[in-house]
Order: structure tokens, then C-alpha cells, then sequence
């Protein structure tokens, strides 16, 4: 599963186009979170801090881990930023979190792959000329660069 989510997050980055706003599109809380799906409760919040904190890996050192190439650049228009991801397990289990509060960052994008169409009659699969515009998410764990969470948004 983890190499299938790097091919997809590398493929979905091939063209990507600059991010705007990160929040733009998103609903954000309160507290400055951003929640990423409605009622699943996983939310991103901004580390607004200025201090540094003790460590931690680069954002490229991290991204060069996920990726498992030494020489492996952030793709160009690709944001990021650090941050503090909560994951719930699930609507079964309420205050119970698969991830809590982790310190991550976060590799954003806005676009995310081709999608793909109907089965044609010999048997491939059409390919949309467009992608559909989309946030892609890619949460890396500031301190390993281990994959934490993979999502999209509309």
C-alpha cells in the first residue's frame, strides 16, 4: 500500500499547478485547523510558532525519506508547511485517534492525477484529457519523514 501511495502521490505531482491560499476551499475551525474531510474529524493545524524546534527534519530530508531517492527534489508548486495532524479512528470510536495532534508536514498540491473514465470495448481504460481540480495532501512526520496520511480534497 505505501509504494502505491508514493506512485500516486508522484504521478499526481508530474503537473502540478501553483497552490493559492492553503486553506482556500477548506473549512477552517476556530482554533485555525483545517478540517480536511466534514464529520470525519481529521483536521490539519498550522504551526503559527516561529521557534525552532529540536529534531526535526527538514522539510526536503523528510521528503527525500518518503520518497527513498537521496537526491529527490519537492516537486515545483508544491507548498509546505509544518503543522500538527489529528486523525480519529472513526465514528465507532469517538475521542479515540489513530493519529493525535503529530507534528508533520504538510506537501500540498492542486492537482491530483487523471482520473480515469469508462472501460472502452477492447478493454482499456479512457483517460479525461483534464484532471480534475483537487488539494492533494501528503503528511510526512517531521522527525522520520514516515508517511503518515495521504488525502484529497475538493
Amino acid at each position: 500500500m505505501r509504494g502505491r501511495r508514493k506512485l500516486l502521490f508522484a504521478l499526481g505531482l508530474v503537473a502540478v499547478v501553483s497552490v493559492g491560499s492553503l486553506a482556500g476551499g477548506d473549512d477552517v475551525t476556530a482554533t485555525g485547523a483545517i478540517v480536511l474531510h466534514e464529520g470525519s474529524g481529521e483536521t490539519f493545524l498550522p504551526d503559527t510558532s516561529t521557534a525552532p524546534v529540536t529534531g526535526l527534519l527538514s522539510p526536503d530530508v523528510a521528503y527525500r525519506r518518503y520518497v527513498g531517492r537521496s537526491h529527490a527534489q519537492i516537486p515545483p508548486g508544491t507548498s509546505v508547511q509544518r503543522g500538527y495532524l489529528t486523525l480519529p479512528v472513526g465514528p465507532g470510536a469517538p475521542g479515540e485517534h489513530v493519529i493525535d495532534h503529530a507534528l508533520v508536514y504538510a506537501y500540498t498540491s492542486t492537482f491530483c492525477g487523471p482520473r480515469s473514465g469508462p472501460v472502452i470495448p477492447n478493454g482499456d481504460v479512457a483517460v479525461e484529457r483534464e484532471a480534475p481540480r483537487c488539494r492533494q495532501w501528503l503528511f510526512l512526520d517531521a522527525r522520520t519523514g514516515e508517511l503518515l496520511d495521504l488525502t484529497w480534497t475538493r
